[in-house]
């Protein structure tokens, strides 16, 4: 027999409810809180979830072969980087990570473009010349 404030509860229509926010503290456990540099990402599906590999190529050797290409010298088919972490995550993570993503990236291009603007020349590399 269900309680009056379960029965309030599963007499609300749904769109009636509010979702509410609870902060996440995540807590580092042993080494898994190492923090990770990585300069190249790759995801795939997996089996009910999207792999994401995060991994780290050496910059000088990827500019190298940039310039090797650019030129039209023949490139090696593959290069080998340190695969750092791979994470198994299912679709709502995915989309939650790509929300919070796009807000920390329009966060940054908003701040960059505020101190460009606030720069004492405009933000453009020119010094500015006053005459007196």
């Amino acid at each position: 027999m269900a309680t009056a404030a379960e029965q309030k509860t599963e007499s609300k229509p749904a769109e009636k409810q509010q979702q509410q926010s609870i902060r996440l503290d995540l807590i580092p456990r042993n080494d898994v809180a190492q923090t990770i540099y990585a300069n190249q990402v790759m995801a795939r599906p997996g089996q009910g979830v999207i792999l994401v590999d995060f991994g780290f190529a050496e910059p000088a050797m990827i500019d190298a072969i940039a310039r090797r290409a650019k030129s039209g010298q023949k490139v090696p088919p593959a290069i080998e980087g340190n695969l750092g972490a791979r994470l198994a995550i299912s679709a709502e993570t995915a989309a939650a990570l790509y929300g919070q993503l796009g807000q920390l990236l329009q966060n940054a291009v908003r701040a960059a473009t505020a101190n460009a603007a606030a720069a004492p020349n405009g933000g453009n590399g020119a010094a500015k010349v006053t005459k007196q």
